[in-house]
């Protein structure tokens, strides 16, 4: 949302709630995480928005409860290129949650634009 002379103003997505961060606070913006593949790395955007086309077609996507077998195998479906020695299941855990707390608020078409330009 904004700066103040301690930190950042953020808002949560969740309930709308405006917080302040401190200058000792890390804080990691969504376009600038990447996911390690065998090639290189992939931004989130492009991978939030895979795992929105598989759940459009008909794939269910779980939330962090799921084994770590079942985030591989779901992993292997999103990116299968995916680089398995970097990319751990808490991970990919984190990314489905993730995409739990954002699809509803996220506008995917304009998404992958804002990516492609930048």
């Amino acid at each position: 949302m904004g700066q103040n002379k301690n930190g950042l103003v953020l808002e949560a997505l969740a309930d709308g709630k405006k917080f302040s961060t401190n200058l000792r606070q890390r804080v990691s913006i969504l376009s600038d995480i990447s996911m390690f593949t065998d090639e290189g790395e992939v931004k989130l955007a492009q991978v939030i928005h895979q795992i929105k086309e598989l759940e459009d077609a008909g794939t269910t996507i779980p939330n962090s409860k799921l084994d770590n077998d079942e985030a591989k195998s779901l992993m292997a479906q999103v990116l299968p290129n995916y680089d398995r020695e970097r990319v751990y299941p808490s991970d990919m855990k984190k990314l489905f949650t993730w995409y739990h707390l954002l699809k509803s608020s996220l506008d995917f078409a304009s998404l992958l634009k804002e990516e492609e330009a930048g």
